[in-house]
């Protein structure tokens, strides 16, 4: 067999490729994201959005989403009764989104920046997306923001993946889905965290089946760092934000954990005071 040659190409600009990888995830985040409301936020004091007084009002919930992407979460929260905004930057993500879910409203923003109308019940980034921001004041910005955008007693739900800054090789990880003809193999690799820059080098390698040809395509960034302490400091710079919960990427409300402990995939919920 030749030797499969990579092109160069940015993860975020093949849409259908990504949406490929991670959908078949949707419907159990869907269902964790109303567990987790149901658990923690205004669906523990029955079931409505929060009203003056702590009172429920008869509408629905309003959900929001930075870094929404495809937006493959919004037809199943819709279907659950919530009423759904997102944001991203990459507007090949968004007009997915928007062929998607024509009732969510999207916007094109990016985390440290954005500014949405009204405010929300729930905010929720289930991957790591939060940890492309590379600098603590942008970092700050974003929890800064979604404060604002929040009820109080409302919550934000936030993934990311603990570095290990003692790692003594490259971590590797491998995915596959498909869709139709479609059938694509992701091979992740990340190098040991450097605890002085506080970044991370990630390469992704994309192997796509289609139509009987067989192509690779390589992408190369860095993430923030984050250990159990700094993620801790991170959540203290924002004082309306409380850690109500950590979960893990199983996306179970029956299974949760604490920082500090042997497992690195956590599913922060914060509160806003």
């Amino acid at each position: 067999m030749t030797r499969l040659r990579y092109q160069p190409f940015d993860w975020y600009e093949t849409p259908r490729y990504y949406d490929i990888v991670y959908d078949g995830d949707s419907a159990a985040e869907v269902q964790f994201l109303v567990d987790v409301y149901a658990a923690h936020g205004a669906g523990s004091r029955g079931g409505g959005a929060h009203g003056r007084g702590g009172r429920a009002r008869r509408t629905r919930p309003r959900v929001l989403e930075p870094a929404c992407g495809t937006g493959r979460h919004f037809p199943g929260l819709v279907a659950r009764g919530f009423t759904c905004v997102g944001f991203d930057i990459e507007e090949g993500m968004l007009a997915m989104a928007r062929a998607r879910c024509p009732e969510a409203t999207l916007t094109r923003q990016s985390m440290q920046t954005f500014r949405v109308r009204g405010h929300f019940d729930l905010a929720f980034n289930l991957l790591s997306s939060f940890k492309h921001i590379l600098d603590p004041e942008g970092a700050t910005s974003h929890l800064r923001r979604i404060a604002d955008a929040l009820h109080p007693g409302g919550l934000y739900i936030l993934g990311l993946h603990e570095s290990e800054y003692d790692l003594p090789h490259r971590k590797r990880e491998r995915w596959q889905g498909h869709r139709d003809d479609t059938h694509v193999t992701v091979n992740l690799q990340v190098w040991p965290a450097n605890p002085t820059t506080r970044l991370e080098h990630v390469r992704s390698r994309l192997i796509v089946e289609q139509g009987g040809e067989r192509r690779g395509y390589e992408s190369h960034w860095d993430f923030r760092t984050y250990d159990d302490h700094e993620i801790r400091s991170l959540v203290a710079e924002e004082p309306r934000l409380r850690l109500e919960a950590v979960y893990g990427f199983e996306h179970r409300v029956d299974r949760p954990h604490e920082l500090g402990g042997e497992r690195l995939d956590h599913v922060l919920v914060l509160r806003r005071g």
